[in-house]
């Protein structure tokens, strides 16, 4: 398995087309089938399915899409590190969030390691909720930011940051935008879900308060948090959502709903926090958001 390979499958996971693939990394486009087809001989197992008119990923190419990303930026890293004169070795930090609204609560944090630790290196991950999971698991990433229910029992070590509520979130002129208190039974109507794989365990089971009284028609799923969004601005309908900490959406309202039980905020990591660098992203997170 060589970087060529690997560059070639990526390229093509994201244009699904041999010809754009090809074009973006200057490289033709028989050569690009040719890398793809030596490494699908390599690994044993068929990465896209290919017609004349169509490219799809297998259920093994999805599966090999961040194993692919983390193999080349390995790669890449290393032959940097080898290449540059200057010799300050690089804090690494895997880093997983789930959307827009995890990966908004970083930089401040960052800001604050930076300063601390020369040669400060972030790997952030923003891919969907059990890809995440997996990845924390395979130690792929070193800490995710995530939520917990107080009564839920998880695998690994959770340090709690604080409180969350849920709240309704709208365009500014959607029916319920200028009610000051929302209640559960004013929310029939046009519902935003989200698609259960990338719903974390502790929404879906707020969604199943949220959509009881609802018929499964006047529902659209989307497929995760932004896209919620955009269907919210387009004034499509209304979501539920975890309110995190400066949370703040353009041209949307944002109106708690008290009846939703509140979940915690915090960082997950594999195991008891034991370096240095994992401890302090963690305190520096408890001193800005833990109140």
């Amino acid at each position: 398995m060589n970087t060529t390979q690997l560059e070639c499958f990526l390229a093509v996971c994201e244009y699904m087309n041999f010809s754009k693939a090809a074009e973006s990394i200057n490289i033709s486009q028989p050569a690009v089938s040719h890398q793809i087809t030596s490494l699908e001989d390599e690994l044993g197992v068929k990465l896209f399915l290919r017609t004349s008119k169509s490219v799809k990923l297998t259920a093994q190419g999805v599966t090999f899409i961040s194993d692919a990303t983390e193999m080349l930026n390995i790669a890449r890293e290393s032959k940097r590190r080898l290449s540059e004169r200057n010799t300050i070795e690089k804090i690494r930090l895997g880093i997983g969030c789930h959307n827009q609204a995890e990966l908004d609560l970083l930089p401040p944090i960052l800001k604050e390691l930076i300063i601390k630790y020369r040669g400060f290196f972030p790997d952030i991950r923003n891919i969907p909720f059990k890809s995440l999971h997996n990845m924390l698991e395979e130690n792929k990433i070193d800490l995710m930011i995530s939520m917990k229910d107080d009564d839920e029992k998880v695998m690994g070590y959770f340090t709690k940051l604080c409180k969350i509520d849920f709240a309704l979130v709208c365009s500014e002129d959607y029916p319920l935008a200028k009610r000051e208190n929302i209640r559960l039974e004013d929310l029939a109507g046009i519902a935003v879900g989200i698609e259960r794989h990338k719903c974390p365990d502790q929404l879906m089971r707020r969604y199943n308060i949220f959509n009881r009284d609802l018929n499964m028609s006047d529902i659209f799923f989307t497929d995760g948090y932004e896209n919620a969004i955009a269907l919210v601005k387009a004034n499509i309908g209304c979501a539920i959502m975890p309110v995190l900490p400066g949370m703040k959406i353009d041209g949307l309202k944002i109106k708690p709903l008290s009846e939703i039980p509140q979940t915690c905020l915090g960082i997950y990591t594999r195991k008891k926090p034991d370096t240095d660098i994992v401890k302090d992203f963690i305190k520096t997170a408890v001193e800005i958001y833990g109140k």
